[in-house]
């Protein structure tokens, strides 16, 4: 049976982050992906989610676990929370280093996440600019400006601080390549970059495997067995050991293994930051590079904190939109034909709400499985709303006008952003990440996080994770 040192488990973005923080401590450590085993595929996985284009012709496809593990409660797909693959090997987007005073719930291991960022910022490219988002979110004073449309470029550089409202605007902040002109504005951004300009946590840790600093294996890891001096890791196809183990899954994939080995509760809940999509009619001439650029080409943030925050992208059109409406609501999907009518006119918007006013997915561990189920929140669509509204009265004379009551807000799960089942700081979990039923398994994704803010919170779930992997001692 083959010993670790330090086993990390999961290779998204957190995982990679605690690689991150170990490499250089002179450790033997091995990284286990969940692995897309014919066998296991074969027998037990129920189906995959196509949800995106990484390139011409190819689609990601986002699986559901084996059902013997995780299963949704009405026996449907998995809330795309609890999905591996795809976007989860892919962090591109929302790239938002809070402040100290945004993360109050952070404050006892504020500086440790805060020097997690700095290492993060020095090994990941990213672009974004100078503008009102800043005020709120630190970033470098060096950075260069994202892939934009003419049309919202004009718009960002008409587009005033307003002392009197609580909307911060600005560019998205993106960890994408854009040195040396790479960028040639392909417009299958939308997608994922088919150049892979894109930071990908799955290709850093390839490149730590090929460079030997890490071993990689091949999951899935179906339980662990922790004694007093190390941890034994149960695979479909035999075992491992480790001193010690760091669980970066992600917010459901976590908790479950840890439901799966006894370790904690039976019944637990994951926030969530509820998504929400919206239209808004575009004024504006069009210029004709709006089909050139459909990633996110303004982002708006809420001033205030708390039960009120939000998170909104603003994204030019794109022929897609119209192909996605016809299948969903064909009526309006005909209207919006030709293309270019939709690219004059509508926009879309993709926005995230406060945990506090989410739903939330209810873990029960029932037959030797974790069955998802979603909880609705009574009063979300109407937070949206207000959101909206806020949203206009900042807009308002600038060309850009959100759809009167076209607010769609889908279940929770649906947006990639929960976490916060075991708390660090709380009854399961200690500051330090460690387990407190199993001092040598951490808890490292966004599981540990203290709750869910409006957004992506991806870049702080990987400064902790930094954190703690480089604050482990090693005797």
């Amino acid at each position: 049976m083959k010993r670790y040192s330090t086993v990390i488990i999961g290779s998204g973005p957190c995982g990679y982050a605690a690689a991150l923080g170990l490499i250089g401590a002179g450790q033997d450590i091995a990284i286990i992906d969940f692995g897309e085993s014919p066998d296991v595929e074969r027998t037990e996985l129920r189906g995959s989610s196509t949800i995106a284009l990484k390139g011409e012709g190819e689609r990601a496809r986002v699986f559901d676990y084996p059902s013997s593990m995780v299963v949704a409660g009405d026996f449907k797909h998995l809330p795309l929370s609890s999905a591996r693959g795809g976007l989860s090997n892919i962090w591109g987007a929302g790239v938002l280093a809070r402040s100290r005073t945004d993360c109050p719930e952070l404050e006892p291991v504020f500086d440790g996440i805060e020097a997690g960022y700095g290492a993060l910022f020095a090994e990941i490219p990213v672009i974004g600019c100078d503008d009102e988002i800043s005020k709120r979110f630190p970033w470098p004073t060096i950075s260069a400006a994202g892939p934009c449309s003419t049309r919202y470029s004009d718009f960002l550089s008409e587009l005033h601080p307003d002392p009197q409202s609580d909307v911060l605007v600005g560019r998205a902040r993106s960890a994408i390549d854009a040195a040396g002109e790479r960028c040639i504005r392909c417009g299958l951004c939308l997608h994922g970059c088919p150049r892979d300009l894109f930071f990908s946590a799955g290709t850093a840790i390839r490149e730590f495997a090929s460079s030997d600093s890490c071993s990689l294996l091949t999951g899935p890891v179906t339980r662990l067995v922790p004694s007093r001096h190390e941890v034994v890791l149960e695979l479909p196809f035999g075992k491992v050991r480790a001193e010690r183990v760091i669980l970066a899954l992600g917010p459901v994939a976590t908790p479950a293994l840890l439901q799966r080995s006894g370790l904690v509760p039976k019944d637990l809940i994951v926030k969530d930051s509820a998504v929400f999509y919206t239209a808004l009619l575009n004024s504006r001439r069009s210029l004709g590079d709006e089909w050139d650029v459909t990633s996110c080409q303004a982002a708006l943030y809420s001033g205030r904190r708390g039960a009120d925050d939000f998170q909104l992208a603003l994204y030019e059109s794109n022929p897609e939109y119209a192909e996605r409406l016809a299948g969903v609501l064909p009526l309006l999907g005909g209207l919006l034909r030709p293309p270019e009518i939709l690219t004059q006119r509508l926009n879309a918007g993709i926005g995230f709400l406060d945990s506090s006013v989410s739903g939330t997915l209810r873990l029960r561990f029932v037959g030797g499985r974790t069955v998802v189920n979603r909880q609705t929140a009574r009063g979300t669509w109407d937070v949206a709303r207000r959101v909206m509204q806020r949203v206009n009265s900042r807009l308002r004379g600038l060309g850009i006008k959100p759809v009167p009551g076209a607010i769609l807000v889908p279940p929770p799960g649906s947006g990639y952003h929960s976490g916060a089942s075991l708390p660090m700081g709380g009854d399961f979990v200690g500051f330090d990440g460690a387990l407190r039923s199993s001092p040598l398994v951490y808890v490292a994704d966004a599981s540990s996080l203290p709750k869910v803010w409006a957004g992506s919170h991806t870049f702080t779930a990987m400064a902790n994770a930094h954190r703690i992997a480089s604050s482990i001692r090693i005797d």
